[in-house]
């Protein structure tokens, strides 16, 4: 996790393009001996780092939904969608990233591949929080979990990049967010 770390801030500052096995064990404070062993080149730590990325985004909205002692469906589904917003550091790394992710995906086949490839286990999650509240009864059968979650997440993206921008701020983006989960769920 230390070396993808290390690739995360890299590419949150300079861009994918100036992620370098050296660079990457220099800002990890590991030998390069270490990253060649684990990664071979630097097409796999790019492609692993982003797979590392998105295990430990699920994991910190697990995390932060059992700590709020919060049952509901749409409290954990808010709390997963404010991961995708730059509220804090770790939150803005996360962000900046997968920008950077994105942009080396619109010219690198290989990287697109992992970017665009299987739904992120954050997204799985998602969908499985959907499904369930649909079997309890709190959610409308005739939803699409799927196509629910794709625009969710759509929306809560779009937003994380307009407080990159300073176009909006945390309460109203909370607010848009709110608004979409209301319409899922009716008015709180």
């Amino acid at each position: 996790m230390r070396i993808a770390k290390a690739v995360w801030r890299l590419a949150a500052h300079r861009g994918l393009e100036a992620v370098s096995l050296r660079q990457v064990a220099d800002e990890a404070e590991v030998s390069m001996r270490l990253v060649q062993y684990y990664f071979h080149t630097k097409q796999r730590l790019l492609q692993e780092s982003l797979g590392y990325l998105d295990a430990w985004i699920s994991e910190r909205a697990r995390l932060r939904h059992s700590g709020t002692g919060e049952a509901t469906g749409r409290a954990l589904l808010r709390l997963v969608l404010a991961e995708f917003l730059p509220v804090d550091e770790d939150r803005r790394l996360n962000l900046l990233v997968r920008l950077a992710y994105f942009t080396r995906a619109l010219s690198d086949p290989e990287v697109a591949e992992v970017f665009l490839g299987n739904p992120p286990e954050l997204q799985d999650y998602f969908v499985d929080q959907l499904r369930a509240l649909q079997e309890r009864g709190d959610l409308d059968a005739g939803l699409d979990p799927e196509m629910e979650m794709e625009t969710l997440f759509s929306v809560a993206t779009a937003l994380g990049i307009d407080m990159l921008l300073d176009l909006r701020d945390e309460a109203a983006t909370m607010a848009i967010l709110d608004y979409n989960l209301d319409r899922l769920f009716g008015p709180r």
